[in-house]
This record gives C-alpha cells, sequence and structure tokens, in this order.
C-alpha cells in the first residue's frame, strides 16, 4: 500500500509538470497561476475539465487548450504558464463528459481573468439532478465573484408597440428609452463593480470598467440599430450615436485588452458608415481607413488585427456596382482586395510584434493560391470525404449552420441559378458543409428539407459535431455564416467571403467567379 502511495504522488506530480509551462530564471519570477480542486458526484474515469488559456490580452487570437483529468477522488492541479501583458490572461473552464456544463453561471462559457501568482481552488459539484455547482477561493478568486455578479445583471425589458418604429417622434422615445435602460444597467454593474474594488487588483478593476461599457454599450448599438438602421439613418445619427461614447481612459494597454471594448468600437465604426452612407453596402477597406487614422497605439493596433481577423470579408473583386459607383465618385474603380489590406496593415500600420505575426499568418492563409485546409469530413452514409479527392476539380464549399438565415437564402440562389449554370461541367464540384451540432438532426434536415443543401446536386458533408470540423473551423476562424471557398484545380484558395459579402454579390458575378477560375486552371 505504501509503494502504491508514492506511485500516485510520483505519477500526480508528472501531471502537474506536464501542464506547466517552461517557467522565467532569476528571483521573484512569477510563477504562473495554480488551480487546484474537486469534482463530486462525478464518474471516475470519465470526467475532465478543458481548459482554454489566453496568457497575453492583447494579443489573444491565440490560445493553449487541453484537458485535465482528475485522480479517482476527483481530484485534479494544473498550472498555468507566467503571463505576459498586463499580468493578466483569461481563462475558460468547461467540464466535460458525461456531465458536460461550462464552468460558469447561466450555462454559458464565461472568459475568466487570471493573473500571476494566482492560487485558486475550485470545487465542481455533479448532483444527481439539476445544474452543475461550482466555487472558487483561495488567492484571486475574488475576481471571479465580482465578475459573475457584475455580468449576471439582467437586462430591463419594455415592449414597445409596432408604431414605435414607424413614426419619427415616437420613434425617439424608443431609443431615449433604450438609452435609459442601458445607462440603468451599466450604473448598477458599476455599483456592484465598486463593491469589489478593494479585493481586486487596480488593473482588474479598470478592464472591468471597461469590459462593461464596451459590452452595453455595444448591446444597445444592436438593439437600435436592428430596428432603424435601414430607413432611419438621420434619426440614429442625431438621437442615438451621440451617446456613443468612447472611453476617455489613459491607459490604452487596458482598452486593447478588453474583447467587449474592441469589438464594441469596430462595430461603431462599421454603423458610423452605414450612417455615413445611408446604405448597408461597406467594405473591408472603408472600415480600414477610419482605423488606421487613429493615433498609432497597441489600441490601435489592436482594432486593425482585430477586424481584419474576426470579419474576414475575403472576396477579391469588389461587386460590379460598388466599383462603378466609386468609379464615379473617385474617377477610378476601387478594387482593394482582402489580402492587400492585409499586407499593407502588416507591413505599414501595425507595429506591435505580436500582432503583426498574427497578420502575416492571416495573410499567408488567406491570400489567392494559399493551399486550402485539406479537411476530412464525414457523409450522410458516414464516408470520410477529403478535398484532396476533387484535386482537378473547381470546388465551391457552401458553409451554413442551422437558424441562418442567410445561408437559406443563399443556397437557394446556388441551387436555383449558379448551380444549374455548371450541370453539364464535370470540372466543377459543389460542395455543402453543416455545421449543424447534432448529427441527427442535420441529417433529417436533408432528408426532409432542401432549404440549406440539395443531396441530388452537392456533395454533403458534416462538420458541427465532428473533431476534424473543429480543426477545420479553427483553422479558418469561421464564426460567420454562410461562407464560401473556392478552390481551384490546384486545391488552392481562388477566393473566399462570408456573411453579408457573400448575399451581397448577384448570382452572375459568382458565376463569373467560377469561370475565372476554371479559364485560371487551363
Amino acid at each position: 500500500m505504501k509503494s502504491f502511495k508514492i506511485v500516485m504522488i510520483i505519477m500526480f506530480f508528472a501531471l502537474s509538470m506536464s501542464l506547466t509551462a517552461q517557467e522565467p530564471d532569476g528571483a521573484g519570477a512569477h510563477q504562473g497561476a495554480t488551480f487546484t480542486g474537486v469534482i463530486k458526484g462525478g464518474e471516475p474515469g470519465k470526467d475532465s475539465i478543458s481548459v482554454s488559456f489566453v496568457n497575453n490580452l492583447a494579443v489573444d487570437f491565440y490560445h493553449q487548450e487541453f484537458y485535465v483529468h482528475p485522480d479517482k477522488n476527483g481530484i485534479f492541479r494544473f498550472r498555468l504558464s507566467p503571463i505576459n501583458d498586463l499580468g493578466i490572461g483569461s481563462i475558460a473552464l468547461v467540464l466535460s463528459g458525461r456531465n458536460h456544463a461550462p464552468i460558469s453561471p447561466g450555462g454559458i462559457v464565461t472568459n475568466y481573468y487570471v493573473e500571476n501568482d494566482d492560487n485558486i481552488f475550485l470545487e465542481i459539484t455533479i448532483p444527481k439532478e439539476g445544474e452543475v455547482q461550482h466555487s472558487f477561493s483561495g488567492k484571486g478568486a475574488d475576481k471571479y465573484f465580482a465578475m459573475q455578479s457584475v455580468f449576471s445583471v439582467p437586462f430591463v425589458r419594455d415592449d414597445f408597440p409596432k408604431h414605435y418604429y414607424e413614426e419619427v417622434n415616437e420613434s425617439k422615445i424608443h431609443i431615449g428609452r433604450l438609452i435609459k435602460r442601458c445607462q440603468l444597467k451599466v450604473n448598477t454593474m458599476r455599483g456592484i463593480l465598486k463593491y469589489y474594488k478593494e479585493r481586486l487588483s487596480p488593473t482588474i478593476y479598470d478592464l472591468l470598467e471597461v469590459d462593461i461599457l464596451g459590452k452595453e454599450y455595444a448591446n444597445l448599438m444592436a438593439n437600435a440599430s436592428f430596428y432603424y438602421w435601414r430607413e432611419r439613418y438621420e434619426l440614429l445619427d442625431k438621437v442615438f450615436f451621440n451617446h456613443l461614447n468612447e472611453v476617455d481612459f489613459p491607459d490604452e494597454d487596458i482598452l486593447a485588452s478588453s474583447s467587449h471594448y474592441i469589438r464594441y468600437i469596430i462595430q461603431k465604426t462599421i454603423l458610423g458608415l452605414r450612417i455615413k452612407y445611408h446604405s448597408s453596402d461597406y467594405n473591408i477597406s472603408d472600415v480600414y481607413d477610419v482605423l488606421k487614422v487613429r493615433q498609432n497605439s497597441l489600441f490601435r493596433d489592436k482594432l486593425i488585427t482585430q477586424y481584419l481577423y474576426h470579419q474576414p470579408y475575403r472576396l477579391s473583386e469588389q461587386p460590379i456596382a460598388t466599383m462603378m459607383e466609386k468609379k464615379r465618385s473617385t474617377g477610378h474603380p476601387y478594387n482593394t482586395s482582402y489580402e492587400a489590406i492585409v499586407w499593407n496593415a502588416f507591413q505599414s500600420q501595425v507595429q506591435d510584434p505580436g500582432l503583426k505575426e498574427v497578420l502575416k499568418s492571416i495573410y499567408e492563409q488567406y491570400k489567392k493560391g494559399a493551399d486550402a485546409y485539406n479537411f476530412a469530413l464525414p457523409d450522410i452514409n458516414g464516408n470520410i470525404v477529403k478535398l484532396s479527392d476533387f484535386r482537378g476539380k473547381v470546388v465551391l464549399m457552401d458553409l451554413y449552420s442551422p437558424g441562418c438565415t442567410g445561408c437559406v437564402r443563399f443556397a437557394e440562389r446556388l441551387k436555383k441559378t449558379i448551380i444549374p449554370e455548371f450541370k453539364c461541367n464535370t470540372e466543377v464540384q459543389f460542395v455543402a458543409i453543416s455545421f449543424f451540432p447534432d448529427k441527427e438532426k442535420w441529417i433529417q434536415d436533408l432528408e426532409e428539407s432542401d432549404r440549406n443543401a440539395s443531396l441530388e446536386h452537392q456533395v454533403c458533408l458534416w462538420a458541427g459535431g465532428s473533431p476534424n470540423g473543429k480543426l477545420f473551423a479553427e483553422h479558418y476562424q469561421i464564426s460567420l455564416f454562410p461562407t464560401f471557398f473556392l478552390i481551384d484545380k490546384d486545391g488552392q484558395i481562388f477566393n473566399s467571403s462570408n456573411d453579408g459579402l457573400t448575399l451581397s454579390r448577384s448570382d452572375d458575378e459568382i458565376i463569373d467567379m467560377i469561370y475565372n477560375a476554371l479559364d485560371d486552371d487551363n
């Protein structure tokens, strides 16, 4: 029995060492953050904790992922590598196994902040019935309580009659009430955060305050613009847009580290262009030109990189209508490709080395002629299909998700106009890739409906719940649907796009792209 205990101790420390990155030398060096804990009520050997860790919030495009497996008593331990940037990273924890649940309130995955030298004890309880429960304690745990309390404040709802959206004066009343509700929630969240102020580091406190403003201003903007941006541009500009102020905060590293605030400023920039042009038709160059004139700082670098990374509208040719309008107004067509903008940002705009590396990687992934990711995904019969199986053909891949109305509209256009154009051309292949999380529902959707794909005219594959599908989505940071890729005969990217720009292209323009890909190969 004694020798058994010694073996178990050795294995325990071996596991801990395997999860610990190399620590810096020198006296007083930070030791990262340590998590220990226990899972109660689980199944030994079946429960695990999925950990997603970012150790630099300013360059949060890359994260470490690993699984922690408790011992037979449910006890676990892992250590995170020392944290860069502000000394603050982020961590998301998900209980995996028979009981799959985020370790956060409300059943939604939460990115908690983590600091160097934190020593957290995490207790997870799996009841026979009901939701999984958890609690934090130890050095650094107060910020978890603060985040859970602050971001659990509910939205104050109000029902508005339909006529509020149809008459200008009543629309002003509606937007005014939206603004008041937003300010009420912000003040409540700030009050809760202030309660925790003495128990938080100054940096964590400042970062959470910026998070509150970024998150709630973005929600306010989404609520109001959803109803009004199509027909009430002046109203949004005069009544609403003036209330979307930026934070007067001296430490721009804090702003650059708040993902909520970064998203808010990008969305505000896009809304500003829509108001300016009285149109939803903006392009990536418009947004990039606004962001790059900001004062040089890490915050500006992050805004540019975040926009180009997470909103890669990559169509290398602009719609004909947009090009002609630019020609009338400027004397020449405006035809800047996604890859040219990324290269310009890398060469002459972004200064931070980590963010420059991000731009370099996406340039190499998305540029025309880059090798396309060779996915391996199951079809409806369980057969594994690879992109390389179509070598020698031009392939249009349509990526879609359930509940996406844009996906349905794009699929209708494919089946009605685009696919029939090439029905006799054996050098063109159409592939529909579903991100339905449930495989059975995906099969049911294919067999009982033709909303999203056609078994008769497309190769239909499933990426929603498969490990290979996850790798495919992560490789291209796929988060918006529909997304399409046009792949040439050599398995290289010829063109690609997602969401709004996919839908803004006419059928003739997409057909021309396919013919251009065929001509390019011949």
